[in-house]
């Protein structure tokens, strides 16, 4: 995320310094896989009757907030995935509202977070701000759906 600077999760690559080294510590192998063995059937993760997630299962998820206009407070807004150690790719919808890209002060990032909550304290995430939100130029609507920030 031109945000990120440097958070990846890899296990050879742990931060930019910002974040504490020991900060994210989920044994993932490689970028893109999970410690869940997903291979199996009966393991696949539904919404009714599924397993519960644990810290770490899927680092490169990130929670997208937006502050609300009328409360003033951060509420998860979008979901995205880490797709370099500063890019997460998003739907465009996400960062276009009413026609008009969000800057990067109306958006922060949440990684390594368990609950969607962005004021619960939580030692394993880290919440950080966007440096750059881009939107292709040809985006239309549902169209183009596509936008990295």
């Amino acid at each position: 995320v031109s945000l990120l600077l440097g958070v990846c999760l890899l296990q050879d690559v742990v931060c930019s310094g910002s974040i504490p080294p020991d900060t994210f510590k989920c044994g993932v192998p490689e970028c893109g896989m999970s410690r869940r063995n997903l291979d199996n059937y009966e393991d696949l993760p539904l919404i009714q009757n599924g397993k519960q997630t644990q810290r770490g299962d899927f680092p490169w998820m990130a929670a997208l907030y937006k502050k609300e206009n009328v409360t003033g407070l951060w509420e998860q807004h979008c979901g995205g995935t880490l797709i370099t150690p500063h890019i997460v790719l998003t739907a465009a919808h996400c960062v276009v509202i009413n026609g008009d890209k969000l800057s990067p002060q109306e958006i922060e990032v949440g990684l390594g977070k368990l609950y969607r909550d962005y004021y619960r304290n939580e030692t394993t995430a880290a919440l950080l701000t966007v440096r750059e939100v881009v939107v292709p130029q040809r985006y239309l609507g549902p169209d183009h759906l596509l936008a990295l920030d």
